[in-house]
C-alpha cells in the first residue's frame, strides 16, 4: 500500500493493520515555539511542524493537509474549553 497521500497517523493506522509489533516508544514532552511551519511541497501540500523538547532536542512533526485540518480541529476544541461564553 502507498501511503505518501495520506496523513500520517491515518497511514500508521491503515499501513499497520494486522501486524503486530510491540509499542517500546517513549514520551518526550516538548513545546511549540511559535515558529512558522516549513513547506516542504504545495501540491500535494506538505510541511514540518517544529516542536522543542525540554532537553532541547528539536522534533520535527511531518503534516500534510489531511493531518494539519486534523489538528486544527483539535487545537479549536481545546481553545473552546477555556472559553468564557
Amino acid at each position: 500500500m502507498r501511503c505518501a497521500n495520506l496523513s500520517a497517523l491515518y497511514c500508521q493506522r491503515i499501513c499497520l493493520e494486522g501486524i503486530e509489533m510491540e509499542d517500546d516508544r517513549t514520551t518526550i514532552t516538548a513545546e511549540f515555539q511559535g515558529f512558522e511551519i516549513s513547506i516542504v511541497s504545495r501540491e500535494p501540500l506538505l510541511g514540518t511542524l517544529e516542536l522543542t523538547s525540554f532537553t532541547g532536542a528539536n522534533i520535527e512533526v511531518p503534516l500534510d493537509y489531511y493531518s494539519a485540518e486534523a489538528l486544527v480541529s483539535a487545537l479549536v476544541q481545546f481553545l473552546a474549553q477555556g472559553s468564557n461564553d
